[in-house]
């Protein structure tokens, strides 16, 4: 279990430290704090568009059985990316653009102008998002992750040269440089995720031997991607709520300088456990495996839970945020409030991708998607209002409405999925009574 889950959550703390690469090149630039607001808006509205493609390697673990089944995906991506690909050059290249981030999402006019520049660079983000995720889904399903690894340290090799070019030169881009920094990163892990791929594909037929898998029509294929591309799409709606409570509080700019360079450091550390549904799907196949799989999800949850805690209490953080990343003392105070108060998201964060993993075994994608629509609900009702009526907390409204957006999503998909498998995996859920009368103990 750990061998499989290792390379993948190596892979998730490289993709997220990669993210403060970008924030080095925009604090280097002219007028930092514009250039990080800038970014935070921007990036929030690129991910939602992402958002809709990187679920592309749970639909290829799905649903590829053979080389058929994977060309029916490839067509049917290539549809989604062409429809994304003409949003965005709509948001970019006309006015709607600064109707969206000045009058939708609530930023100031400059940094709302700004951002309109920024998004521009992130064009081709969601195409080369899928184009990595869908390569990758052939190597999880060949469990070969640590190809993932691979690609992780091509991209941060390139975000690093890239960044020190930037920094080394004068330059008016601002948030760009970071848009310029990240999209460089992932068109690297994109290419070398596919060459690791491509070589797997003339071996899918070996899947399915017999030639027993239907035949997989376009329809089906957009018919199961769908409620998960939703579900993706629902989850990047959650920064780009948060962006829009701290336009509003007391000090918009500063608020999202900050939330954006904490919102990297943290989930760094969070990161890993973005693989704990895949750990449950491929391991929690017997009662005896799924206790398992429930002890392995406690520890490395309070882990990280202790990892983010230390990092502050250590003053690890603010050296990190001042020498490194190099952020200004006006940011410091509120970027390490805001990563202090997410110390409580690893545990949770962590149970709802294990229950996520349950209800993918059962192909209940809708409650998954519902999940999350909980999470988006209660983190951007809670920093709305918390904008509304105490705007002076600034940037620590967006942590705050993710702890309670997290609280709400695991507390629905462990009543869901319980329903679900609480028959065959009860040991998943020890807060669950079995028919024998025991929790989670097998007879």
């Amino acid at each position: 279990m750990l061998r499989f889950f290792a390379p993948l959550a190596v892979t998730s703390v490289l993709m997220m430290s990669s993210h403060s690469l970008g924030s080095k090149a925009m604090v280097s630039t002219e007028d930092p704090s514009l250039a990080l607001a800038g970014m935070s808006v921007a990036q929030s509205l690129a991910l939602l568009m992402e958002g809709s493609v990187t679920i592309a390697r749970q639909v290829g673990v799905a649903l590829v059985k053979n080389r058929q089944t994977w060309a029916a995906l490839v067509r049917m991506f290539k549809i989604v990316v062409v429809v994304l690909l003409l949003v965005m050059a709509t948001i970019a290249f006309s006015p709607l653009g600064l109707i969206v981030f000045e009058k939708v999402l609530g930023a100031p006019k400059d940094v709302a102008e700004h951002a309109v520049f920024v998004f521009r660079f992130y064009m081709f983000f969601p195409t080369v998002s899928c184009l990595r995720m869908l390569n990758q889904s052939l190597i999880v399903l060949y469990r070969q992750t640590v190809f993932t690894t691979v690609a992780m340290a091509c991209r941060i090799s390139v975000m690093l040269g890239v960044t020190s070019f930037l920094v080394s030169r004068p330059t008016t881009l601002g948030g760009a440089a970071g848009a310029i920094v990240i999209v460089s990163g992932i068109t690297t892990e994109a290419i070398v995720s596919w060459l690791a791929a491509r070589r797997l594909v003339p071996k899918l037929d070996d899947l399915d031997p017999e030639g027993g898998t239907p035949v997989l029509q376009l329809a089906q294929a957009f018919r199961f991607y769908i409620p998960l591309a939703f579900s993706g799409v629902v989850n990047s709606l959650t920064r780009l709520a948060l962006a829009a409570a701290l336009s509003r509080t007391t000090h918009p700019t500063i608020s999202l300088a900050a939330y954006q360079v904490s919102w990297t450091l943290s989930w760094a550390m969070i990161s890993p456990l973005m693989a704990i549904h895949q750990v449950t799907a491929v391991f929690a196949r017997t009662p005896e495996s799924a206790a398992r799989v429930r002890k392995f999800v406690f520890y490395v949850s309070l882990g990280s839970c202790a990892l983010v805690l230390g990092f502050v209490l250590t003053g690890a953080a603010s050296h990190v945020l001042s020498n490194w990343i190099g952020v200004s003392e006006e940011l410091l105070t509120p970027a390490l409030w805001s990563i202090a108060l997410m110390a409580p998201v690893p545990l949770m964060h962590a149970w709802s991708e294990m229950f996520t993993g349950a209800l993918l075994m059962s192909q209940d994608s809708l409650s998954i998607s519902t999940g999350r629509m909980c999470y988006v609900l209660a983190a951007s009702a809670s920093a709305l209002l918390g904008a509304r009526f105490f705007p002076g907390l600034g940037a620590c409204l967006a942590p705050m409405g993710m702890v309670m957006g997290s609280m709400c999503e695991v507390v629905f998909l462990y009543h869901r999925a319980s329903k679900r498998l609480e028959p065959k995996f009860h040991n998943l859920f020890p807060l669950k009574r079995s028919s024998s009368g025991t929790y989670g103990i097998t007879q």
